[in-house]
């Protein structure tokens, strides 16, 4: 089960929160059409700390501080842009993603 936050202009920066029986984080995404990969493949939570996933009652709870901006151009900068959040809830592959 996973939980995709976007924040669209031109490309959407994505906040993925992951529930699986052998994963459970936050990672950040870019999607370009219908495509997605993370932005940091040696680092799958870039830009994020603090990342807490839990599920209580059968609701999954994600919890991230998220820094405003980074050096990755992908990373949507919240200092000069301004976003507008979409929530998606689904199904992950084999992989957590």
């Amino acid at each position: 089960v996973s939980i995709k936050f976007f924040f669209f202009k031109s490309g959407a920066s994505v906040m993925l929160c992951i529930n699986t029986n052998n994963k459970r984080t936050v990672e950040t995404y870019f999607n370009t059409g219908y495509s997605s990969a993370l932005l940091n493949a040696n680092n799958p939570s870039l830009g994020l700390s603090q990342i807490s996933v839990s599920v209580v009652n059968n609701v999954l709870n994600c919890s991230v501080r998220r820094e405003n901006s980074n050096a990755n151009t992908n990373f949507f900068n919240l200092n000069t842009q301004q976003p507008f959040l979409l929530a998606a809830y689904g199904n992950v592959d084999a992989q957590g993603s």
